[in-house]
């Protein structure tokens, strides 16, 4: 029985540690796709404030382009948000599991050294 809980306490350690690598792969996605909205909300205002005095053609059909990446990368971000989330929820559920084994296995320590001694104490 020892055994048995010794392997769900492991394999709970095992789950809580890839759920924090998770997390972290994660939250390093999300940092991503926020620089890159960044970086494109950057090259817009600057393009924006040199295109149209300079070449306003090329400014009129450089901006649907800009608007569609940056779309694209605000989509990302929210997605990278949820699943920062998501995965921040499984860490947590993780480290709920891993407590409750440990309590269990707790409880049953205890339980095994009280009946020792009342062995000890009624032989």
């Amino acid at each position: 029985m020892t055994d048995s809980l010794s392997m769900l306490q492991r394999l709970r350690r095992l789950q809580t540690s890839q759920a924090a690598r998770s997390l972290a792969a994660t939250l390093a996605t999300e940092q991503e796709a926020l620089r890159s909205e960044q970086d494109i909300k950057s090259t817009r205002r600057r393009e924006a404030q040199a295109s149209p005095a300079e070449a306003p053609g090329a400014y009129a059909s450089w901006l649907p382009v800009s608007q569609a990446a940056l779309q694209a990368a605000a989509g990302a971000a929210q997605a990278a948000a949820a699943d920062v989330q998501a995965a921040r929820t499984s860490l947590a559920e993780a480290r709920a599991a891993e407590r409750s084994v440990a309590h269990v296995a707790e409880d049953r320590t205890t339980k095994a050294q009280r009946k020792a001694q009342r062995k000890a104490e009624n032989p």
